[in-house]
């Protein structure tokens, strides 16, 4: 984005216009919801000029507006997809889905600005990233979900494959039974069963686990994965793979080396660190390009 302070005497005065642009459309929508009136708007711009914080904050400081109030008014600025509170369509685990600026939408929404800075560059070599993790209950099938639901919000084209034949969840997460869910047409002919799209998130697909484990009880086939992974690439901007606990099965090394990239997974004070820095060790000598580590305290 061009400096105009290098270009603009005037730059200071546009950076000012348009944050109180910004709280003004912010504060129209809360008033047209019935939580402000105009009176109310003024009091809060009056009180973010004074301590500098944003509209929101400033909102729920002076005790006239809640967060989830805020974040309604949020998701309509910003026409960010979400389901209401009390959908039954997918798991109130897909956190992302229902709260996209609650505490865990933010913080997937980092996650998710670092990514595309370090790893999503729209080239077909960068577009997978498997999910990973040294045990079981890590939470990397709710990282992976969340996130995935968080890109798709943002408009990239998303695609979650659930590789973790043993122990897939993510049709759980999705209710992928659930009726309201409708099937796409699919990339590769033995996805049709199991690729699911929901309506109010047109850019996400889940590949559920069974339309990978047809031709390969047991595991996976990893040099079909990949021929998988190589034949969805024009079709998707971002693939997130739930992979299996590494500690149980060697496919999830071997996924993250077929992706080229990985995030780590761990829980404080619970996953053992000496187990950890030798799966990081091992998926570095591997040649994966690992994007990080990521503290589950959920």
């Amino acid at each position: 984005m061009e400096n105009l302070s290098q270009h603009s005497p005037d730059a200071e005065f546009l950076d000012v216009t348009v944050a109180q642009s910004l709280h003004r459309l912010l504060g129209e929508l809360l008033v047209d919801a019935g939580t402000l009136t105009p009176a109310e708007v003024q009091r809060v711009i009056e009180e973010q000029a004074h301590t500098g914080q944003r509209f929101g904050e400033a909102a729920r400081s002076l005790g006239l507006a809640t967060h989830q109030e805020i974040e309604f008014a949020l998701t309509r600025q910003f026409s960010c997809p979400r389901l209401e509170l009390g959908d039954r369509s997918i798991s109130p685990k897909v956190a992302t889905a229902f709260r996209p600026f609650g505490p865990i939408g933010e913080a997937m929404r980092s996650l998710r600005s670092r990514l595309l800075m370090r790893w999503f560059d729209g080239s077909r070599a960068q577009k997978a990233l498997a999910i990973l993790g040294v045990e079981r209950g890590v939470g990397r099938s709710f990282f992976a979900a969340n996130l995935a639901v968080t890109f798709a919000q943002s408009g990239e084209r998303t695609l979650l494959i659930d590789a973790n034949l043993k122990r897939p969840s993510q049709h759980l997460l999705f209710k992928l039974n659930n009726p309201r869910r409708r099937i796409i047409p699919p990339t590769v002919a033995d996805m049709a069963r199991q690729t699911a799209h929901f309506e109010a998130f047109p850019e996400l697909a889940i590949l559920a686990a069974g339309a990978l484990a047809q031709n390969a009880p047991g595991k996976i086939g990893i040099e079909r994965f990949a021929g998988l992974l190589d034949q969805v690439a024009d079709d998707f901007d971002v693939i997130l793979i739930d992979t299996p606990a590494a500690a149980e099965s060697a496919d999830a090394q071997l996924i993250a080396e077929r992706a080229s990239a990985g995030l780590l997974i761990a829980r404080r004070d619970r996953t053992p660190p000496d187990q950890l820095a030798a799966l990081d060790a091992s998926l570095q000598h591997a040649g994966v390009n690992l994007m990080g580590l990521v503290f589950n305290n959920r």
